[in-house]
């Protein structure tokens, strides 16, 4: 004879399987949060937009020159192995992004140099930009 399952133990999986969506669609809210605004590739629009870096800094790297903008980490849900990166170029176009360092992600390389270099202000950053 088969045993249905009894209502307790629906309701405990209906629970969990809610606390799993709830999870990861908290992960992936804390994520897009750290992504760049819609319309902005810019490092002056970016800072106008965005929380005040942690570190910047011009780092060359590989042979390219660029600036580094080390953001916030997502959380609290969302356990990443490193800060956000934003990478603009010397003119001040946003190149790429990653909301996680310390992966092996493609920015890794950028925000460990980014990290090891002289600390800039924005506003130096700006204006080095504009030259």
């Amino acid at each position: 004879m088969v045993r249905l399952p009894h209502r307790s133990e629906i309701v405990t999986a209906l629970v969990v399987i809610a606390l799993l969506w709830a999870y990861i669609w908290e992960v992936c809210r804390e994520r897009r949060a750290l992504a760049p605004p819609s319309g902005v590739d810019t490092l002056a629009q970016f800072a106008k937009s965005m929380p005040k870096p942690r570190h910047l800094a011009l780092v060359e790297n590989n042979g390219t020159t660029a600036f580094v903008w080390i953001g916030e980490t997502s959380g609290p849900f969302d356990q990443p192995s490193g800060p956000s990166c934003y990478l603009f170029d010397t003119s001040g176009k946003l190149l790429a992004w990653q909301p996680d360092t310390g992966e092996g992600g493609p920015l890794d390389s950028w925000a460990i140099a980014g990290h090891s270099a002289k600390e800039m202000t924005l506003s130096e950053a700006i204006e080095e930009n504009r030259e």
